[in-house]
């Protein structure tokens, strides 16, 4: 009888063990037979990367018991690499050539093994796009019309830059709570370029951070990711009252300019109020995705007494018309000399790049140059107080 007990503990036991939650990979990678792969768990912070050796037909599995998402880097080299998001009980298929891995390769079994893969082979392309024009730039230095082909670089980069930061936006406003909205606002472009910063998208930042959270409030990502919005929130705080504290400024320069259905507009007579001096241009698409922004600081603090007043780096009335349409850019002040870069306001003003702005207080002095998104709006609500409410009492 005791034999029998032991037995039937046993088989518990065994039966305990086997319901534990694991995940499995099972990859092919053609050309790979023989060579080493290597892999990083991106969940365990400081931990050195480990390698798997391919069979003779370039096949590697991996198994592994886990209570949580597991996010893997695994790489042939610095540019084949390819990322993986496994969560418990899943099953993974990766295919792809050894040699052109983020190209090439495939995942199933994974919904955001798949997300994830969407973003690397975009900023796969990205890469390669900044780094086409780079070598251009190299082979062409010696060129006549150097200066107009640096601008039409410039052009095609900042582009770039701007539409894979509205696919990545896009993504994380559709997909909140997944693990790929994680990695989407790490993502990087030309020389360690930041797609996302806290002083500039704070706003999705706390988005992924409150999803995240809320659907795995115990993995090592949702509590980096918490931790580093919680400080950097504290950290724009304290920057925003040192800039009221320490920045004292020269005057603003007046500027006299005509809109687009040529009335004249002077900065001066918005003296009393807080002015942001604004230059962009239709062209422009990071001043174009900061417009949206723009729209939303002045809908919040029109009524506390601030205003914008827009500079455009133009040649086309048209082009700048049908623009303010678009982008719904309904202030009044409009302003343009329409002669491109020979603007001689910008050149007063030490613009040498759009977009760029300068907050300045109502006796008109600049107060602060260049803030944009979060960093703006926690200025401007330091310096502007709110409006009072008078309670309505009855006779």
């Amino acid at each position: 009888m005791r034999m029998k007990h032991i037995v039937f503990g046993l088989l518990i036991l065994a039966s305990c063990q086997t319901e534990q939650p694991k995940f499995q990979i099972d990859a092919a990678f053609g050309g790979g037979a023989g060579k080493y792969i290597k892999y990083i768990d991106m969940t365990q912070p400081g931990l050195k990367p480990d390698s798997l050796l391919l069979d003779d037909n370039g096949k590697f599995q991996m198994s592994q018991i886990t209570q949580h998402p597991k996010d893997y880097i695994f790489f042939f080299s610095d540019k084949e690499y390819i990322r993986l998001v496994v969560c418990p009980n899943e099953q993974l298929v990766v295919k792809g050539l050894a040699d052109s891995l983020v190209e090439t390769y495939s995942v199933s079994g994974s919904v955001e093994s798949e997300q994830v893969s969407l973003i690397i082979k975009r900023h796969f392309r990205a890469v390669h796009i900044l780094d086409t024009l780079q070598r251009f730039y190299m082979k062409n230095q010696n060129h006549p019309q150097l200066d107009d082909l640096i601008g039409l670089i410039s052009t095609v980069s900042d582009s770039v830059y701007a539409d894979e930061k509205a696919f990545l936006q896009s993504f994380i406003e559709n997909n909140p709570g997944s693990i790929a909205a994680y990695i989407a606002l790490s993502q990087k472009l030309g020389y360690n370029r930041n797609l996302f910063t806290l002083s500039n998208d704070l706003s999705y930042f706390e988005r992924v951070d409150t999803a995240l959270s809320a659907k795995y409030d115990t993995i090592p990502m949702s509590n980096m990711l918490h931790a580093y919005v919680k400080r950097g929130k504290l950290q724009l705080a304290q920057q925003a009252k040192d800039t009221i504290q320490n920045m004292i400024g020269a005057m603003a320069p007046d500027i006299q300019l005509p809109n687009p259905w040529g009335d004249t507009l002077k900065l001066s007579t918005l003296k009393g109020k807080y002015v942001l001096i604004d230059f962009w241009g239709t062209w422009c698409r990071p001043c174009r995705l900061h417009n949206a922004d723009l729209r939303n600081t002045y809908r919040m603090f029109r009524p506390r007494g601030f205003d914008i007043f827009q500079v455009a780096i133009e040649r086309n009335i048209t082009d700048w018309r049908n623009t303010l349409r678009e982008d719904k850019l309904y202030w009044r002040y409009q302003v343009s000399e329409l002669n491109y870069m020979e603007s001689k306001v910008a050149r007063m003003y030490g613009v040498t790049s759009i977009p760029s702005n300068f907050l300045i207080d109502p006796d008109g002095r600049i107060i602060a140059r260049d803030l944009y998104g979060e960093a703006l709006n926690l200025l401007l609500n330091e310096v502007l107080k709110p409006i009072a409410v008078v309670p309505q009492v009855n006779p």
